[in-house]
């Protein structure tokens, strides 16, 4: 019985140990499946980089692939981020950076969920197919692009492989001209016409003239206008000249308005005799008086003696006008090109003239106003002084000192209106004569301006 219970003893003292080793053994692969997760896990919640496929890279070397280390697509997936900074930010990256896996990952985006993602891979292709050696590609990334009718963005790859191409994607401009799908026509020949507009070259002529023949959206035929004009050969300025003599109405105004930005004296004739053979409506001459020819034509018309005064009466008048909306250079050339007219023996011409100059400026406005404050006749006086509205100051004002003792109410008081502001010590003797003044308007100025200065 003893030994019956010495056996019983040993052998649950073996299986213990026995369970013993197993309990160990089971833990051990219990901490190594949790670490082996914890570091799954930590895999997984690292944050990855905003990549396309690897399928859309070009294969490089290892060499290569160290360097671009930025680039690194998921071998799994397309990871787009949702919030655009981010990806804007690989975008600027990109910028930085420009080689053809960059090429590559921006092409990825082409086909992104997000328009203004697209947009700015477009964007960004084109920054870098224009400062970079990556032209080549780029431009055939964007030609593709803008031959498929199904992508959404078309146009502006179109335009921005027009900024790279050049001549190159002509064809596909034409392609735009020629679409018959009346949803998308008038939009897609606006784009051949930015396009051609940005291309601006000799063999854009031909599609030009296509477009003036097809489109009747004015935006699109201003803009056809305006790159023959700057293309400037022969045959462009032709196509520009004739419909600047055949059109009416907003077709004129445009295609008068580009010829004038040349500012040349072949193409300023040709405005000037249109002008005076009457062959431009009112809004094509007002238009003309803002424009960079407005000095020449114009200065032209109204020099020729031959020319009605009534005809140079409604330039002087449409010029007064209309060409405060030109340039500040452009106003002060102007002036400057119908001053000869102040020598003019007739009265009723001078007086327009001086309307015009007050209305224009320019440096030596003040100057020549001034100097037809002398006038004999009454009415180029007081046209003179109510001119010089805006352009007195203290160098020029003692001028009109002595014009308030003009025989016409309106001159006087508006000279003393004019002078008030400027007067000084050294006119207390004209002011203090003008308390004695027989017009009550005067006397009470020239009062209070002596009060003023006590």
């Amino acid at each position: 019985m003893e030994r019956t219970s010495s056996k019983l003893i040993l052998l649950l003292v073996i299986l213990t140990s026995v369970f013993a080793v197993m309990g160990y053994v089971l833990l051990g692969d219990h901490k190594d499946t949790t670490m082996e997760n914890g570091s799954r896990i930590s895999e997984k919640d690292q944050p990855q980089s905003l990549s396309v496929p690897s399928t859309k890279l070009a294969k490089t070397s290892k060499e290569a692939s160290d360097k671009q280390a930025l680039y690194t697509a998921s071998d799994e997936e397309i990871l787009y981020a949702k919030d655009v900074t981010v990806v804007f930010k690989q975008f600027e990256d990109l910028r930085k950076h420009p080689s053809p896996e960059a090429v590559n990952i921006l092409s990825g985006f082409l086909n992104h969920e997000n328009g203004v993602v697209v947009a700015e891979a477009i964007d960004t292709l084109g920054f870098i197919g224009l400062n970079s050696d990556q032209g080549a590609p780029v431009f055939t990334i964007l030609e593709e692009k803008a031959m498929d009718k199904d992508f959404s963005h078309r146009g502006h790859a179109l335009l921005t492989a027009a900024m790279i191409g050049k001549d190159q994607l002509l064809l596909v401009v034409s392609e735009y001209i020629f679409e018959e799908d009346d949803s998308t026509c008038e939009d897609n020949k606006d784009v051949a016409s930015r396009a051609l507009s940005l291309i601006s070259s000799p063999a854009c002529v031909p599609y030009l003239n296509l477009l003036l023949k097809d489109a009747d959206d004015p935006k699109i035929r201003g803009n056809c206008f305006r790159t023959l004009a700057r293309i400037d050969t022969h045959e462009s300025l032709s196509i520009l000249q004739e419909h600047v003599l055949s059109s009416r109405g907003k077709d004129q105004v445009d295609s008068a308005l580009a010829l004038a930005g040349l500012n040349r004296y072949e193409s300023n004739q040709v405005l000037a005799t249109a002008i005076e053979d009457r062959s431009f409506g009112e809004n094509t001459i007002r238009a003309l008086c803002s424009s960079p020819a407005a000095p020449d034509v114009f200065g032209q018309l109204l020099s020729k003696d031959e020319e009605k005064k009534e005809k140079k009466i409604a330039l002087l008048k449409d010029i007064a006008k209309y060409s405060l909306h030109g340039t500040s250079d452009v106003r002060s050339q102007v002036s400057a090109a119908i001053v000869p007219l102040l020598d003019s023996p007739d009265n009723e011409l001078k007086i327009q003239t001086i309307k015009a100059i007050g209305q224009l400026g320019g440096q030596d406005a003040a100057g020549i106003l001034v100097a037809e404050l002398s006038s004999d006749n009454s009415e180029v006086r007081k046209e003179a002084v109510f001119a010089l509205v805006g352009h007195v100051g203290p160098a020029n004002y003692t001028a009109l000192l002595d014009v308030i003792w003009d025989n016409d109410e309106k001159t006087r008081r508006t000279a003393m209106f004019l002078v008030e502001q400027f007067v000084t010590h050294d006119d207390r003797e004209i002011l203090e004569k003008a308390t004695r003044h027989e017009d009550e308007f005067i006397r009470e100025h020239a009062k209070a301006l002596l009060m003023e200065m006590e």
